[in-house]
């Protein structure tokens, strides 16, 4: 497997040197979950995976470490220690790290441009998701977090995201209609913002009238620095044969239970997604979650 090497930092602390590297693998593509040759985006085959909403994927795995060496150190002394964090890199096993089973998937969400993120919980985060993560917010411990995405491409923004949930923030002090708060990871722009769920039953008349409005989304906590467009979230339930025909989506449904949401602007839907559940989990029951806040904010 080809791999590149990056000298992230070089620091001399006296008695020894601190070497930050960043070492990232080849790409891996997939179709469908299953390993396949290079897919070369610039390819009309890239654009109809897109355009036919085929689930794939172009993966790398990084090693991002802090190296420290007494002084005076040789490049032989750097070279040595590369090439075991190289050889670390060789030994991950892309069916393991690379590809997720059912079970350890808890939620699957589409969107109508083609792109596809999976939640999953801490523990069982696949080690290619831990090392993208790491290699972008080397400072934050994902560990934190109780259920992180796999990196999306988020239209809006122009880059893409990784979505989690702080384990904090399962103890929300603000009451009311605030059901959950949840974080989003900016992989370009290396900052985060957070999203805020409040529980909602108003209508809309960009959703169809068959339509019952669960939650709102709307964003905050940015980042000095992070400039968001102006936009929000509609979470709802509906049968998902009139979601399908009403926003024009592929049949897309969890075998447990699906929801739907719509990204707003100037009141006007910019965006639609599924959220697919194959089994039920702490994620999969949105009416349930909305009750269970109100009888304790009660």
């Amino acid at each position: 497997m080809t791999s590149t090497v990056e000298i992230v930092e070089t620091e001399d602390l006296g008695d020894v040197t601190k070497i930050v590297v960043m070492i990232t693998s080849a790409e891996v593509c997939s179709v469908h979950d299953t390993e396949c040759d290079y897919i070369d985006r610039a390819t009309s085959y890239h654009a109809s995976l897109h355009n036919n909403r085929v689930a794939h994927s172009h993966n790398n795995l990084k090693i991002r470490r802090a190296l420290f060496f007494d002084n005076p150190y040789t490049q032989e002394d750097v070279d040595t220690h590369i090439n075991i964090l190289k050889q670390e890199l060789e030994n991950v096993n892309y069916e393991d790290d690379f590809y997720v089973t059912p079970h350890d998937v808890l939620e699957r969400q589409y969107t109508d441009a083609g792109h596809e993120k999976i939640f999953h919980y801490i523990k069982n985060l696949p080690q290619s998701l831990v090392s993208q993560f790491e290699a972008v917010f080397p400072n934050i411990d994902i560990t934190a977090h109780s259920l992180v995405s796999t990196p999306v491409f988020h239209e809006l923004l122009g880059e893409e995201v990784i979505s989690a949930f702080l384990w904090e923030h399962h103890e929300i002090g603000e009451r009311g209609e605030l059901i959950m708060r949840g974080r989003k990871y900016c992989m370009n722009s290396k900052k985060y913002y957070d999203r805020c769920y409040k529980a909602s039953e108003e209508r809309f008349d960009f959703l169809p009238p068959e339509a019952t409005t669960i939650a709102v989304g709307y964003n905050t906590n940015a980042q000095d620095g992070l400039e968001l467009p102006d936009f929000f979230e509609v979470y709802f339930s509906c049968d998902p044969t009139i979601a399908e025909t009403f926003f024009e989506l592929d049949s897309l449904q969890g075998e447990h239970a699906t929801y739907y949401a719509v990204t707003v602007v100037n009141n006007t839907v910019v965006r639609a997604k599924q959220y697919c559940y194959d089994k039920p989990n702490m994620l999969s029951n949105w009416e349930k979650a909305v009750a269970a806040h109100k009888a304790e904010s009660a």
